[in-house]
């Protein structure tokens, strides 16, 4: 059973059976019970009265009001409905001692509505007819359709192809589950069909061609035309919507042109015809002969595209025309001529091409040369004009039987007199020209010339040797080979650099014959004195070596002054000096030539350094820090420093650093030694003995606790036998501090929040009137706590198990363990355990969890658990109109929240 349906549905039923009880009542108070049956046909009603007197009487009225305006007082009438509707006829019949009463029942009326619809039919095409008649039932259970040709079909939504064009009265009938009939009809008009049909133009390439529309209504009005033109690389322009449209074909040949008419029914035809579109000729041709003077040849090379080519028309761009298929014209001034021919094919179809022929000026053939001499090389150079873009070829005849192709050419005569030189050449345009010339050759000179060697900076003194064979020399000129020149016979030149260079000179006799020579000559390099040395500190030899560089001839003496009265002739040798100073040596260099050079440099001997240091006394943990304070001599600087800190049990005990700091191994005294050396290797050390102690220490340890507990310290900080800890300062890291002068052992201090804290613990001490101190930091954590938490039917029946559903929050850490205490002497450990109580009450169920970390939590929630309810009820009875009244009770005196009766 269930026990808690809603209180409300109880009610419901109640007031249902208070009105049946109160109608049954009214009703008991006349004995005239109405009732009456119908039969339906359709929208005609028989109606069939069915009523009764109970006891003595009989009925002597009837009245039916049929709900649409109409009534009767027939016992048993018919009536017919005009509308599909749901009626609720009334009947009230009388009894012979006047009592009356009424009845109410619904009549359904279910008449069909036939209705279609059809698209507009063609000849020959399928015609589709669309049932939207309306059932006004449950549903339509047959059609019938006349389409008045012969045919006929059941379907709903058929289909029918008219073989006449006419106009046909389709009539449909249907009828509904109740065997309720309706006819409708419709005229439907099947128009002829259309006939497609064009002609076009047969045109050539380029032309648009164009469409004339001869297709046929028959009676109908033809308005739509689509066009595809069968060109699809026309893009959107393949197809046209008009009656007589003009297409452009890309390209030529055959096109399948569709034409697809409709007429304003909708009544379609099409037809595909096949469109020539001929290609056109190709105009072309080559031509031979472009320089002046020549006839120019033209070849047609044109294509007919298929048909013979059938006429040719030239015009040679200087007034001149032909009809010929290949003629020639003579042009009589070069230049650029437009040439155009046109061709036509046996289809008539016509294409021109234009050519730019250049008519190039001839070349103009010329040159120069130098003096011809016997014996030497006469040069020949090409100053020819192109007339055009280039000179291509070049011959050159000497004496009629020695032949060069080069532009540019060098001929050596070997006889005196007359020679004839002839130049052909052609340009890049294929013409022509040549030059003839005369050449004189003549006696040349011999040029000879020599010089003396000298040293850099003294001049070089040239004599001219030249062999004149007979002829007076005209002129000499010199190229001394540094930018220098001169036309003297003899002359006298001071070079700027030394160096080997290569003297030039050219003489030219009185008939323009030349020679030349070449010699080097040799202006010999100064010698660059430079000596390497090293400073050094007093005691240390120096040492000196000889860098000199002798730039042409070798080096041959050296002559060393070591500014202290002392000499050398040695490369590399050392010298010790007696005394700290500035000593000035100077280097004297001669090479094989005689050239001297010298130099001198400053050397130092110095003075050897003072090694000192000082200890910075103010730490006492062990760790001294030292601090270099020697002193170099003049012109040095300390570059090393070595420390011996006397710490032998140390595996530091030494050091290079300048300054640098030790941690002794234990308190007392050391020989603390430091060794420097300088720049110039002078070496000098220092020994003091100084005294290390103990330093303070800061030490302490703590626990991990959970939050809400407080967190525990222990100070375990000490210092030396000397030295009295007097302060201690802590950082707990969370915004508190604490200060004390006295040792606490432990101390305690409670986070606010959980989380990771970083505690200082900073003291301090007093030793020898300095304040000394030590610090010490370390990470402290407060682990979270769970929240605890749980779910559970609160209150349940005697004898239910009761569910409980952990909720508690881990806050950080993982929740490792539960213990549920049910009130009752039991407990668990589950996560989501479940209890049955064997007593009714109230019991107090805790739960404590806990974390990974241990840190735990509690709640404790009341659980009831109440008996099982024992349904009774009590009634008053009562008289005929009077209400019952009925009391639900409850032996186990719970408080009842529902009932069902």
């Amino acid at each position: 059973m269930d026990k808690k349906k809603p209180f409300y549905i109880y009610k419901f039923i109640l007031n249902i059976f208070f009105l049946l009880a109160l109608n049954t009542f009214v009703f008991s108070q006349c004995p005239v019970t109405p009732n009456f049956n119908y039969i339906q046909y359709c929208d005609s009603v028989q109606f069939q009265d069915s009523s009764y007197v109970n006891g003595i009487g009989l009925i002597t009225y009837w009245h039916w009001d049929f709900d649409d305006g109409d009534t009767s007082n027939l016992q048993n009438p018919s009536h017919t409905y005009s509308i599909n509707n749901i009626y609720y006829v009334i009947l009230t019949v009388t009894d012979s001692s006047g009592c009356d009463t009424s009845i109410t029942k619904p009549v359904s009326v279910y008449l069909p509505a036939s209705d279609f619809t059809f698209n507009i039919g063609c000849l020959h095409d399928t015609t589709f007819f669309i049932d939207e008649s309306q059932h006004n039932a449950d549903s339509l259970i047959s059609w019938y359709w006349d389409f008045d040709d012969g045919g006929n079909s059941t379907l709903q939504n058929p289909s029918h192809i008219y073989n006449t064009a006419d106009t046909f009265n389709v009539s449909l009938s249907v009828a509904n589950n109740y065997g309720c009939f309706d006819t409708t009809s419709k005229n439907v008009i099947i128009d002829p069909l259309p006939q497609a049909g064009f002609f076009s133009d047969t045109v050539c390439f380029g032309i648009p061609t164009a469409f004339t529309d001869t297709s046929q209504g028959f009676g109908n009005t033809i308005n739509y035309w689509l066009w595809n033109f069968g060109d699809p690389a026309s893009g959107v322009n393949n197809t046209s919507t008009l009656q007589n449209p003009t297409h452009l074909f890309t390209e030529s040949g055959v096109f399948n042109v569709k034409l697809i008419i409709k007429t304003k029914y909708g009544c379609s035809d099409s037809i595909t015809k096949p469109v020539l579109v001929n290609p056109l000729p190709v105009a072309n041709f080559t031509y031979l002969g472009t320089c002046l003077g020549n006839i120019t040849h033209f070849f047609d090379n044109s294509n007919g595209s298929g048909s013979n080519i059938i006429s040719w028309s030239w015009e040679f761009g200087d007034g001149n025309t032909s009809t010929s298929q290949n003629p020639s014209n003579l042009y009589n001034s070069p230049g650029i001529y437009n040439v155009k021919l046109i061709v036509e094919n046996a289809n008539l179809c016509v294409d021109d091409t234009i050519i730019d022929i250049t008519i190039d000026s001839l070349p103009v053939a010329d040159f120069i040369y130098t003096p011809a001499c016997l014996g030497k090389k006469t040069y020949f150079t090409d100053i020819s004009i192109p007339n055009a873009d280039s000179i291509t070829s070049w011959l050159w005849n000497i004496d009629g039987y020695i032949n060069y192709t080069k532009q540019h050419i060098d001929h050596i005569f070997y006889e005196i007199g007359e020679h004839f030189v002839i130049l052909s050449v052609i340009n890049s345009n294929g013409c022509d020209d040549f030059k003839i010339d005369t050449i004189i050759v003549d006696y040349p000179p011999i040029a000879n010339f020599h010089t003396d060697e000298t040293c850099f900076k003294d001049s070089t003194y040239f004599t001219d040797d030249t062999q004149t064979q007979g002829v007076p020399i005209a002129s000499w000129l010199w190229d001394f080979d540094d930018g220098n020149t001169s036309s003297e016979q003899d002359p006298v030149h001071l070079y700027s650099n030394p160096g080997i260079f290569y003297v030039d000179l050219t003489v030219e006799n009185t008939h323009g014959c030349q020679d030349d020579i070449t010699k080097p000559i040799m202006v010999d390099s100064l010698p660059e004195a430079e000596f390497g040395f090293q400073n050094v500190a007093l005691g240390l030899p120096t040492p000196f070596q000889d860098e000199s560089l002798p730039h042409g001839s070798p080096i041959v003496s050296r002559q060393w002054d070591l500014g202290d009265g002392n000499t050398s002739n040695n490369i590399t040798f050392t010298h010790l000096y007696d005394s700290a100073g500035i000593y000035t040596v100077k280097l004297l260099i001669e090479d094989a030539n005689g050239c001297r050079d010298s130099i001198h440099h400053y050397v130092l001997v110095s003075e050897l350094p003072l090694a000192n240091f000082v200890v910075d006394s103010t730490t006492y943990n062990l760790r001294i820090f030292f601090a270099d304070s020697s002193k170099p001599s003049f012109g040095t600087i300390i570059n090393q420093w070595y420390w011996e800190f006397g710490d032998t049990a140390s595996t530091s005990n030494t050091s290079t650093s300048q300054n640098p700091s030790h941690k002794f191994t234990a308190p007392g005294y050391y020989d603390v030694s430091l060794t420097i050396t300088d720049s110039n290797g002078g070496i000098e050390d220092t020994t003091k003995t100084i005294f290390v102690d103990f330093a303070i220490v800061a030490l302490y340890n703590y626990d991990n606790v959970c939050y809400g507990y407080p967190t525990y310290f222990y100070d375990f900080s000490y210092g030396s036998v000397f030295v009295n800890i007097e302060n201690w300062y802590w950082d707990f890291g969370d915004g508190d501090t604490l200060h004390y002068t006295e040792k606490i052992d432990t101390l305690t201090h409670l986070y606010d929040t959980s989380g990771v804290y970083t505690v200082e613990l900073i003291i301090s001490a007093n030793y020898d009137e300095i304040q000394i101190y030590d610090t010490l930091t370390k990470d402290v954590i407060v682990h979270p706590t769970p929240t605890a938490y749980f779910d559970s039917t609160m209150a349940v029946c005697e004898g239910s198990n009761i569910y409980f559903k952990d909720l508690s929050h881990a806050n950080g850490d993982t929740i490792t363990a539960w213990l549920w205490d049910f009130g009752d002497n039991h407990t668990s450990t589950l996560k989501n355990p479940s209890h049955l109580y064997s007593t009714i009450g109230i019991y107090d169920v805790k739960l404590t969890v806990t974390n990974s970390c241990g840190c735990s939590d509690t709640i404790v929630q009341p659980v009831i658990v109440s008996s099982i309810p024992e349904a009774d009820f009590e009634f008053y009875n009562a008289c005929v109109d009077d209400p019952t009244f009925f009391i639900a009770i409850d032996s186990t005196q719970t408080i009842i929240d529902s009932c069902f009766w």
